[in-house]
C-alpha cells in the first residue's frame, strides 16, 4: 500500500482482516521473500531481497532485531537451533526511491533438534535449574521438553523484570517511559505507554489519577528514543491528558488513557517509530504468546524500577479461569480486560511502574494496555490488561482530536 498522493496525508491506516490496525507512512508498500530452509546445527550467511536495498532491518519470530543498518538484507547465524524457526520480518528501502517495504518469510528448521542434547530427568511440579558452562563459547543454551516446548536459557542473563529480559529501544522504538513530579520536583519514571501518532501517546488511565481526580497534564512528561528509563532520548512536554470518559480507579474498568505532546515527536527508523495498535476485529486466542514490555519492578523483593527497557514472554490466559481465580480477591475481570502471565509457575509477568505500558502479539502490535496485578508476576493471579481492541475507535478519536 502507498500513502503518497497528490494531497497532504498527516496518517494513514491499514485494517487487517485479523483487525489489526497499521500505521503506514506516506509511502510504504509490501513485497514477498521466499521461505528459507536450515538444518540444526549448521552455520547461515545469506543474503536476501533485492541487491539495492540501502537500508534494511530484519526481525525473527520473537521479534528480536537480527541485523538492521545500511545496504542488503543480511542473515548471520553462528549456528541454528529449533528456537530459530518461526516467521521473520524484513523492513527494507530501495536506492533511489523514497519507498519502505515490509515484508515477511518463513524460517524452517530441519535436522535433529535433540542432537548433543543432554538428558535430565525430572519430575512434574520440582524446579529445574540449569546453566550453561562458564569460559566455553555457547550462543544458545536451550531445553527441550517431551511436549515439545522448548524452553531458552540466556548464559549471560542479569536481574530482570519477572522473569525477562533485557530490551533496547531499537527493538521497541514506539515504547515511551513516562515521567512525573506528582506537582514537584524531579520528574521520574512512573509508567509506561506507546507512541500511536506523531504527537499521542497510548497509556492507562489508572496512571493519571490520584484520590479518584485526572492529574494537570504539566504534571507529566514522555521520554522517547532511549532504552534508559530516566537518561538519554528526547523529553516531550504533554499539554493533553485524555482519560476515557467512564475510567473507575476503583473497578478499573475502561483503563485507558492518550497523551498528547506540545511539539510533534521526531520519527526516526528504530529509534522512534508509531505502534500498530489492535483492530476492533483482533482475534485473542487462548495460549497465545504475547510479550510484556516495560521499565517496572523486577520482583516482590526489588521495590525499585528496571532503569532498562525489559521484555518478558507471556501468555493470554482463558478468561474464565482468569475471573475465577479473581473473584477471591473481590476484583471483577469484564470482558473489556485480557489477562496474561505463566500460570501456575509465575516468574515472569507485568508489575508496578509497567502500568500503561503495551501488551504485544508476535507481530509487535500493541494488544493490550498493563492495568493491574495481584503482586508482581504472581503465579496464581493473572496479570490484567486494558483489551485495546474493544476502543480501538475511542483510541484514534481521542489521538486525532
Amino acid at each position: 500500500m502507498s500513502c503518497s498522493l497528490d494531497v497532504p496525508i498527516q496518517y494513514c491506516y491499514i485494517l487487517a482482516n485479523n483487525g489489526t490496525v497499521y500505521n503506514a507512512g506516506p509511502s510504504s508498500t509490501n513485497t514477498t521473500f521466499e521461505n528459507l530452509v536450515w538444518n540444526v546445527g549448521s552455520s547461515v550467511n545469506v543474503t536476501i531481497g533485492p541487491k539495492d536495498t540501502v537500508y534494511c532491518s530484519i526481525r525473527d519470530d520473537r521479534y528480536q532485531t537480527v541485523s538492521e543498518g545500511p545496504g542488503p538484507c543480511r542473515i548471520v547465524v553462528d549456528r541454528v537451533t529449533i528456537y530459530h524457526k518461526g516467521l521473520w520480518t524484513v523492513f527494507y528501502g530501495e536506492a533511489g526511491t523514497d519507498v519502505y517495504r515490509n515484508s515477511t518469510f518463513e524460517v524452517q528448521v530441519t535436522g535433529d533438534i535433540y542432537a548433543g542434547a543432554i538428558p535430565v530427568l525430572a519430575y512434574e511440579g520440582e524446579e529445574l535449574i540449569m546453566s550453561c558452562p562458564a569460559g566455553t563459547a555457547i550462543r544458545y543454551c536451550y531445553i527441550i521438553a517431551p511436549n515439545g516446548t522448548v524452553y531458552n536459557i540466556d548464559p549471560c542473563s542479569v536481574s530482570r523484570i519477572a522473569g525477562g529480559g533485557v530490551a533496547t529501544i531499537n527493538e521497541y522504538p514506539f515504547s515511551a517511559a513516562l515521567l512525573t513530579n506528582r506537582g514537584s520536583g524531579a520528574y521520574v519514571q512512573t509508567c509506561g505507554g506507546s507512541i500511536i501518532t506523531a504527537n499521542a501517546i497510548l497509556s492507562a488511565a489508572s496512571c493519571f489519577h490520584v484520590n479518584g481526580v485526572l492529574n494537570p497534564a504539566t504534571w507529566w512528561r514522555a521520554r522517547v528514543g532511549s532504552t534508559n528509563a530516566n537518561s538519554g532520548g528526547t523529553i516531550y512536554i504533554i499539554n493533553r491528558i485524555t482519560a476515557h470518559e467512564n475510567f473507575s480507579p476503583t473497578t478499573y474498568v475502561n483503563d485507558i488513557a492518550v497523551l498528547r505532546t506540545h511539539l510533534n515527536i521526531g520519527l526516526t527508523p528504530n529509534l522512534t517509530a508509531v505502534a500498530n495498535i489492535a483492530g476492533g476485529g483482533y482475534t485473542y486466542a487462548v495460549n497465545q504468546e504475547v510479550f510484556a514490555i516495560g521499565w517496572g519492578v523486577t520482583s516482590n523483593s526489588n521495590p525499585m524500577p528496571s532503569e532498562q527497557l525489559q521484555v518478558a514472554q507471556v501468555w493470554l490466559i482463558n478468561q474464565q479461569t482468569c475471573q475465577n481465580r479473581h473473584s477471591d480477591t473481590g476484583f471483577t475481570v469484564n470482558d473489556n480486560m485480557i489477562c496474561a502471565g505463566w500460570l501456575d509457575v509465575g516468574v515472569r509477568g507485568q508489575c508496578a511502574g509497567d502500568v500503561g505500558s503495551p501488551l504485544l502479539d508476535s507481530n509487535g502490535a500493541v494488544i493490550g494496555v498493563f492495568s493491574r496485578a495481584q503482586g508482581c508476576a504472581d503465579l496464581f493471579y493473572p496479570d490484567i490488561n486494558t483489551r485495546v481492541s474493544a476502543y480501538t475507535r475511542w483510541i484514534i478519536a481521542a489521538a486525532l482530536v
